[in-house]
């Protein structure tokens, strides 16, 4: 993974903002890995605190979605027919 650092932290800290305003959670907290990531390691950690857990759900969907779609991070995937290919949170590879 790559990403433009100091966007990533504007961005993310407004997408945080607005997971507290608009989800009944108490605070919220996502970290995404940079670097090269093995398969079955986590890539991304959410954490919301709720009094109730479908709002800390629901929230941490939210935070995950708009991470994705605002975020500049770039994964290279590495496929088992020997290619490979750069790709956005958003984007849906295609293994040829």
């Amino acid at each position: 993974y790559i990403a433009e650092r100091e966007a990533c932290l504007k961005e993310g800290t407004l997408i945080l903002q607005e997971a507290m305003k608009n989800f009944p959670i108490q605070n919220a907290l996502c970290i995404q890995r940079i670097g090269h990531v093995l398969v079955g390691e986590s890539a991304t950690w959410i954490g919301a605190w709720s009094i109730h857990r479908d709002e800390a759900f629901k929230a941490s969907r939210y935070i995950i979605e708009e991470t994705k779609k605002r975020l500049l991070i770039w994964k290279k995937e590495f496929y088992s027919n020997g290619q490979s290919q750069w790709i956005r949170g958003t984007e849906t590879p295609v293994i040829l």
